[in-house]
């Protein structure tokens, strides 16, 4: 669906400046960078912080492990969630924050091509 077909655009739910110029970005093109959760971001950098003291900073990206180590650990973490385990016993931080992180690891591996694809045939 294009931006343009949602109700808003087609009812002309819109006024002032600053409106006509986000409407303007959005015909541009410009990716809306302000959409993202915040306490989501924060939370994955918490993780991803305890990750570079653990390991080091940017570990995963300069030596990364197979697709199907980070694929588990998002796994056993959504997993740990489902199960009403909220947070991670050793690090304090929310299952869901770490799943996010491995999420976020192995979007950027896939979309750079790096890291070894050992997914299933």
């Amino acid at each position: 669906m294009d931006v343009f077909d949602l109700p808003a655009f087609k009812a002309g739910d819109y006024t002032g400046q600053g409106n006509l110029k986000a409407v303007q970005a959005l015909k541009d093109g410009k990716i809306r960078m302000s959409l993202n959760p915040i306490e989501a971001l924060r939370a994955i950098a918490e993780v991803l912080t305890e990750g570079a003291t653990r390991y080091k900073p940017w570990n995963w990206l300069t030596d990364p492990a197979p697709y199907s180590v980070y694929l588990d650990a998002l796994y056993r973490h959504l997993d740990a969630w489902a199960v009403r385990d909220d947070d991670d016993a050793r690090t304090g931080f929310s299952h869901l924050a770490h799943a996010g992180a491995n999420l976020m690891i192995l979007l950027t591996l896939s979309i750079r091509g790096l890291g070894e694809d050992d997914r299933q045939p």
